[in-house]
């Protein structure tokens, strides 16, 4: 999964532009290194802020810990603004239901 929609899915970031952009002005390090977008998550990556871009007021709901409910399969520490990846998400994680028999459905036309 791509380190924007990694953020965006874990709900760390609202919005994938936003994530994106985040990443592209080396404010999101991986693992201790800064990271590109496009980055593959694996599991057992630590995801962080980078000390400089902590104080920015787009990341002040991560920095309070307000509206911001991390999934099970991500740790985050509110404190040290960072994320732990303990698994890829499975189908049972995802809260909305979703029928893929009919997507298929849909693009076998």
């Amino acid at each position: 999964m791509r380190l924007d929609k990694y953020l965006k899915v874990s709900r760390l970031i609202k919005r994938r532009t936003v994530a994106n952009d985040a990443c592209d002005g080396q404010h999101i390090t991986v693992n201790g290194r800064t990271a590109k977008a496009s980055y593959d998550v694996k599991v057992g990556d630590v995801i962080t802020l980078r000390e400089r871009s902590r104080e920015q007021a787009a990341f002040k709901a991560l920095r309070e810990g307000t509206g911001v409910v991390t999934p099970k399969w991500l740790t985050f520490d509110a404190q040290n603004l960072t994320g732990t990846v303990a698994a890829m998400p499975a189908r049972e994680d995802i809260d909305c239901p979703i029928e893929e028999h009919l997507i298929v459905e849909l693009y076998s036309r």
